[in-house]
């Protein structure tokens, strides 16, 4: 009975595999390089939807294109594997590239991450970063060699790290000497605020900072704020700025 069992599960796995295999496959690297979370009743449909699309287009592939060629069962399941595995990073990298983030920024102000941090680290270039401790007058200043994709309890690491003094601007430690090898572990939980600077020809600065026709104006009229800013001794009320001052004095004078 028991091999009888094996056997007939040995001949339905090509439909097993046709039904789910190839969508758990996509989702499962897609989340992993998206750090997507998804619900699990969501994980499952989306993996029958890939795996439907997968499937269904090698089919019509096979019949309006190769209709000439024999495809025995193992083989099909090889091209369905290899097309869940490379369609992620392919897909992926379609959606990270400067053109597709500037038309979702555009049209629906949105990104395909889920974490800021994915957003804003050029990960090709590398940045510097500045990283303010919370409850200390110590900050870090370094090159980000590495980051870990758990939320606000994330880990980022930094190397050629100096330490200051918020207080004085006294350099405390200094590793970006040649007999130094060390590193540094920050916990963003931890952390005041972070500043990240770009190298120039930044893919991720550019599209950051738009890049588009409006952007000089922006940054002129933002420069402007700037220095009325630090050219007065108290802040700057935004209520007359926006105009709400006198929209609210015209309601009193009606009242």
């Amino acid at each position: 009975m028991n091999i009888i069992d094996l056997s007939v599960l040995i001949d339905n796995v090509p439909r097993l595999c046709n039904l789910f295999l190839y969508g758990f496959i996509f989702m499962t690297i897609y989340t992993w390089l998206t750090n997507k979370k998804l619900d699990m009743y969501l994980y499952v449909l989306w993996g029958l939807f890939v795996n439907f699309i997968i499937v269904n287009f090698y089919k019509a592939a096979h019949t309006f294109i190769f209709n000439d060629y024999y495809f025995s069962e193992p083989i099909k399941i090889l091209i369905y594997s290899i097309s869940a595995i490379s369609l992620p990073f392919i897909i992926t990298f379609i959606l990270n590239t400067n053109k597709v983030r500037n038309i979702l920024s555009k049209c629906v102000n949105k990104t395909i991450s889920d974490d800021i941090l994915d957003d804003v680290i050029d990960y090709k270039k590398k940045n510097i970063v500045k990283a303010y401790l919370k409850d200390s007058n110590l900050y870090y200043l370094g090159s980000l060699a590495i980051r870990e994709e758990k939320g606000s309890d994330s880990y980022i690491g930094l190397i050629d790290y100096q330490v200051f003094d918020i207080d004085t601007g006294e350099l405390l430690l200094d590793t970006t000497q040649e007999d130094y090898q060390t590193s540094v572990i920050l916990n963003l939980h931890d952390l005041k605020s972070v500043e990240l600077y770009y190298s120039s020809g930044s893919d991720t600065w550019e599209w950051l900072s738009g890049n588009r026709k409006y952007n000089s104006k922006f940054r002129t009229d933002a420069k402007l704020f700037y220095s009325l800013e630090t050219s007065v001794k108290k802040p700057i009320d935004i209520s007359k700025m926006t105009g709400q001052q006198n929209n609210q004095s015209q309601k009193n004078n009606t009242n």
